[in-house]
């Protein structure tokens, strides 16, 4: 498992960003609870905090006025209407197929499952033509979520995962510094590096979050048994990584240490 993913590795690097937030703030606060407190006064785009859950909940109700700028930003929509919605049907079977990922993840990794209930606050879910989901850097606890009619319950598990291992790494980088430069300064010739998703070239920033979300997923579907999902994300994997070295002047100390993690889970597998 990558120390991204480690709960403990997790709550460190909430509790740097919540001191830093409320450095008067109360220690003995639910840390979950302040951090999405915390980041929803720092971001411009808030976000509905569910009470009482300590797992991601869904939120369908994409016209909240909490929840519209949120939407209007992942959608990318000025207008969000009713047709970007999920029906009462649609929602159904939603809350049934993610009550069974959720359920699928805790037993990968008991670990790695609160991993997600502290990054995620909600899945946040809309229609958008051709996508299942993303994250935002500056949108932190929130994951726009929009599963496929036709996906299992072990889609909707691949789909969080994915998204929370780009929380994580987000959140690693504000507090951490993951990168030598701005995201900005990553575009340039010399700063592409193949994805493992898309396996298209990408800035530097972006590949590296692609391999962390493919070691991830190779991780959950071979302990899972299901080791012919993984293998499709084996090969770009090596080839994403070994670019990644090759460029790692681009790399702070501590995004070293997860370039070498990812090189482990290479050779673990290969």
């Amino acid at each position: 498992m990558l120390s991204l993913l480690d709960p403990h590795r997790v709550r460190a690097n909430i509790r740097l960003f919540v001191d830093f937030a409320e450095p008067d703030g109360d220690q003995q606060k639910d840390l979950r609870l302040g951090y999405f407190t915390c980041l929803n006064k720092f971001q411009r785009r808030a976000f509905r905090i569910p009470k009482g859950y300590k797992g991601p909940s869904l939120d369908f109700d994409i016209l909240d006025p909490v929840n519209l700028a949120t939407v209007q930003h992942f959608l990318k929509k000025s207008v969000v209407a009713e047709e970007d919605a999920f029906s009462e049907d649609e929602q159904a079977v939603i809350r049934e197929k993610s009550r069974t990922a959720f359920e699928l993840l805790r037993r990968y990794d008991a670990g790695v499952f609160e991993t997600i209930s502290l990054l995620v606050a909600c899945l946040l879910c809309a229609k958008k033509s051709g996508l299942g989901g993303g994250s935002f850097g500056d949108s932190l606890g929130v994951v726009w979520f929009d599963p496929d009619p036709f996906w299992e319950s072990v889609d909707y598990a691949e789909t969080i995962l994915h998204e929370a291992t780009h929380q994580s790494l987000f959140l690693s980088d504000m507090v951490r510094r993951l990168f030598v430069l701005e995201p900005r300064e990553l575009t340039g010739e010399n700063a592409l590096v193949t994805s493992a998703i898309l396996q298209t070239p990408r800035p530097y920033d972006l590949a590296f979050h692609s391999a962390c979300v493919a070691a991830a997923l190779v991780d959950f579907y071979l302990r899972t048994e299901m080791p012919d999902r993984s293998r499709k994300f084996v090969e770009p994997l090596k080839h994403t990584v070994a670019e990644l070295r090759r460029k790692g002047d681009f790399l702070t100390r501590p995004g070293l240490v997860i370039l070498h993690q990812l090189e482990r889970c290479v050779h673990a597998i290969t």
